[in-house]
């Protein structure tokens, strides 16, 4: 009875295209259904010598498309997943795909096919399905790396020397030599929601993840005064970046950018800006240091990655226009994982955006890391600590980090706290 609410209610709000959708797949559903049965019936008789598993794979949000895949890799390459009686099959969760060219590059690492989906659900119509199911990395740790996977090992996943080619040859059109640096910045802001925000979600449903993209023009030229090249990335932004300086390029907004691009030169930048979004993703499972900007909420530091710098937007009291307290924010946070924008206006908590200041020291800090100048203070190593500490004694936080803070925070903005 639940699953059938549930497929009414995703036609009433999907309507005729859902319609169309689901009777697709009911269709698929009886003319796979004979062989489907045999094979369920030769998994069960094989399980004895081979364990056949089913797990499913994120597709339509794109963060979490990316690392799903990177994590099951490299718990594999790091032996970590060491019954070798075992065979898992994997099969995406949808027929759409965020990025389609990412569903082509998953499916040269890993055994992925939409008839293994159909294998699933067969097998779930019988009793003891469970061995043959294996919970999915999202499932149990969404984007978190409580093992440290990704400070343990390589990149498992990895573009060709063709694919290479093809994006060292677009960087040469935008005079970028090799090894010259490269950032790629990603700034959420309205059209996201506008374009891609789920049928039913009011437009400003995610607004309190959004930002204005020229409060960061002040840390590119920075950049670039430092020889590196800035790309703006967004498949959706608002409105295009407002500078003259050369070594400044909206991607977003040239009328160049392809699916493919946008993950290769995440993978390959030497750092990344982001305000938390899905492509920063990529730069993660390269192992390239990103740094978060206007991150909220706070509590979603558990799922953002080790090798970041992270600062905050600046909550305050809507009533009293009093700052709120670090461990004032966290509390409020505590009281349920879902955000939203209503979860903070219900609450009379107004959020401002970090100054352009904020956002250049942390590109500094950022800087002066990868080039091992930076000098940490005892005071700032201690604030570090107490802040931390805080964050980390959330049942959110604990879920997944059960030994302490593993993150790190801009020094600078942690001194306004």
């Amino acid at each position: 009875m639940r699953f059938i609410k549930q497929q009414i209610s995703q036609i009433r709000s999907g309507g005729w295209p859902m319609l169309r959708a689901k009777a697709a797949t009911g269709l698929v559903f009886v003319l796979v259904a004979p062989l489907c049965l045999v094979l369920v019936f030769l998994i069960r008789l094989a399980k004895p010598f081979k364990t056949i598993r089913f797990t499913w794979l994120p597709s339509r949000l794109l963060g979490h498309a990316v690392v799903d895949p990177e994590m099951h890799l490299s718990r594999s390459a790091l032996c970590l997943t060491p019954d070798k009686n075992v065979l898992d099959l994997y099969f995406f969760e949808s027929t759409w795909h965020s990025n389609k060219y990412w569903k082509k590059i998953v499916e040269r690492h890993l055994p992925v096919s939409r008839f293994y989906y159909y294998l699933h659900r067969f097998n779930k119509l019988f009793p003891n399905w469970e061995p043959h199911y294996r919970i999915s990395y999202g499932e149990l740790h969404a984007t978190a790396d409580p093992e440290d996977l990704l400070g343990r090992i390589a990149p498992q996943i990895r573009f060709t020397a063709e694919e290479n080619l093809v994006g060292d040859a677009f960087l040469r059109k935008l005079g970028i030599l090799p090894n010259e640096k490269f950032v790629c910045v990603q700034v959420r802001d309205n059209a996201h929601d506008v374009r891609l925000n789920p049928v039913g979600l009011p437009s400003d449903y995610n607004a309190f993840r959004n930002s204005d993209v020229t409060n960061y023009v002040e840390a590119f030229e920075f950049l670039a005064d430092q020889g590196y090249w800035v790309i703006r990335m967004g498949k959706f932004t608002a409105n295009p970046l407002k500078s003259s300086n050369p070594r400044i390029f909206d991607y977003s907004h040239s009328g160049l950018r392809t699916e493919f691009l946008d993950l290769w030169l995440c993978f390959n930048c030497t750092f990344m800006i982001s305000t938390g979004s899905g492509l920063d993703a990529l730069a993660a499972i390269a192992r390239k240091p990103i740094v978060c900007v206007n991150l909220l909420a706070y509590l979603d530091t558990t799922y953002f990655f080790r090798n970041s710098l992270i600062i905050f937007k600046h909550l305050y009291d809507a009533k009293s226009g009093q700052r709120l307290s670090l461990p004032e924010i966290i509390r409020r946070e505590s009281e349920t994982y879902f955000k939203s924008s209503d979860f903070y206006w219900s609450r009379n908590i107004e959020w401002r955006e970090n100054t352009p200041q904020e956002i250049k020291e942390a590109v500094e800090e950022m800087h002066a890391r990868i080039e091992g100048s930076w000098v940490e203070s005892c005071v700032d190593e201690e604030l570090q600590h107490v802040a931390g500490n805080i964050i980390a004694g959330s049942a959110q936080y604990q879920s997944q980090y059960k030994d302490g803070f593993v993150h790190r925070l801009g020094t600078k903005f942690l001194r306004s706290l």
